[in-house]
């Protein structure tokens, strides 16, 4: 057995394989899961033969890296050679072996236990009597006993056997053969949960090819069922993201800022956090927890009504507290509420709170250029520098902090990985950064986007 360890999010995991194949990625479908926005479906697959464990990288994901070195194609890797898949790190552990306890002496050590080395050398005989003439039995020639026989018939029938089947296996890899071997292949790679092998296999049925009204029916079946299953799991790595921002942003503030008689300002924030959430994760499993809330929540306070200034100011502390800054929706609560004339009563505290905001925004967005370019240089990991660059282009709101954080991003190896992954876990964000020119014409040119 081979022992593999995963490092992840300060927590260890330790694992054992034996011989053969396994997927790593953030999806349903491998066997391995890595939930991280860098992680693809399937990442990589490891495999282990002979001793040997291979890491090979799917093409098209973020770059699986050791140390500095980008791993593009096959590689056996060496006892504890850590490689960085996403934030994740995963190496072999040297397995400790099992040995058998030494055996017990026969006899006791002493003169009445020792042998001498003509014993040890050569057994004793008896004398033979020379003259008597000493006959040996005559013995049967036998043949092959008869479970010898049966085995080697059954073992002949398993080879043939293995022979017809592979023989069939090959002929639907080719797309020839009979139809109902290359249906049998794709249910057999759906049971084992490797769609992108199984919708390889249904595509290579030609479509001339004769096939009866009940296989074009299963035929069409098992293209839904993995059309069916895609979505499945695509909603699972969507919702690993929904996960964390349900915990920390929905239930733990709940917990801390809504029991007994809570200030509406509060409630508002929360409530327009759940929209949010119903509409990020439709599919979300917890989602009758989210709505649950909304049901007891909304009758404090009106939505449709602009924010006072206590609502504005506990929302635009809380972009600020966090670490990834919503600065365009903190400038926008401030400046809608200075476009109201009612509003005149905390007009200088609002003006006031938008000069902080000014000039916190430029340090900010200084520390985390630093900061991305540190994790790049230094770190040696560029999907962190990734997740600043992205976050300052989608909401600094500061057209020359995004033009800067864009143009160090196109020039990030790999760029249409790393924005795959945010397609998959953050789609807004996705959909947010494509809109800046720099990394829109950068995603033309790599073939990301038509």
């Amino acid at each position: 057995m081979t022992k593999l360890i995963l490092e992840h999010e300060g927590k260890q995991r330790s694992f054992r394989i034996g011989e053969g194949h396994i997927t790593v990625g953030s999806g349903a479908e491998a066997k391995l899961r890595i939930a991280s926005g860098d992680v693809a479906e399937i990442h990589c697959e490891i495999e282990v033969s002979r001793g040997a464990v291979r890491l090979t990288p799917r093409p098209g994901v973020v770059p699986v890296r050791i140390g500095k070195e980008e791993v593009r194609g096959s590689r056996v890797l060496a006892e504890g050679e850590r490689v960085q898949i996403g934030d994740a790190y995963l190496w072999v552990a040297a397995e400790e072996t099992e040995t058998p306890p030494p055996d017990e002496p026969s006899r006791k050590a002493g003169p009445r236990g020792a042998r001498t080395a003509r014993e040890v050398g050569r057994p004793r005989s008896r004398a033979r009597n020379r003259s008597v003439v000493h006959r040996s039995r005559p013995r049967v020639k036998r043949g092959l006993p008869a479970w010898a026989i049966v085995l080697l018939v059954l073992g002949g029938a398993g080879v043939a056997i293995l022979v017809i089947k592979r023989g069939f296996e090959a002929s639907a890899e080719e797309g020839g053969g009979p139809v109902w071997a290359t249906l049998a292949a794709v249910r057999e790679q759906l049971d084992a949960g490797s769609l992108d092998t199984a919708e390889l296999k249904l595509n290579r049925i030609p479509a001339s090819a004769d096939v009866t009204p009940e296989e074009r029916q299963r035929i069409e079946a098992l293209r839904s069922e993995i059309a069916d299953r895609r979505r499945v799991a695509a909603d699972m790595v969507a919702n690993l993201a929904g996960n964390q921002f349900l915990e920390t942003t929905l239930k733990q503030y709940e917990e801390r800022y809504l029991s007994g008689d809570p200030d509406p300002a509060k409630v508002r924030l929360f409530l327009l956090r759940c929209a949010e959430f119903r509409r990020r994760w439709p599919t979300h499993p917890e989602l009758s927890w989210v709505e649950r809330q909304e049901r007891r929540l909304k009758p404090l306070v009106d939505l449709a009504a602009p924010p006072d200034w206590a609502a504005v100011q506990w929302e635009v502390k809380w972009i600020r507290a966090q670490s990834v800054r919503d600065y365009a929706r903190a400038f926008s609560l401030v400046d809608a509420y200075l476009e109201h004339p009612e509003n005149a009563r905390f007009e200088s505290e609002a003006r006031s709170l938008r000069g902080e905001l000014v000039t916190e925004r430029k340090e900010y967005v200084e520390d985390r250029l630093q900061q991305a370019r540190y994790e790049y240089d230094h770190n040696d990991n560029p999907s962190r520098s990734v997740w600043w660059l992205v976050n300052l282009i989608v909401y600094s709101g500061d057209p020359e902090a995004a033009d800067r954080a864009a143009g160090f991003l196109v020039k990030i190896p790999n760029l249409v990985g790393h924005l795959e992954a945010y397609r998959r876990q953050y789609p807004d964000r996705y959909a947010a950064v494509l809109r800046h020119p720099t990394v829109r014409s950068a995603a033309k040119e790599q073939g990301l986007i038509e």
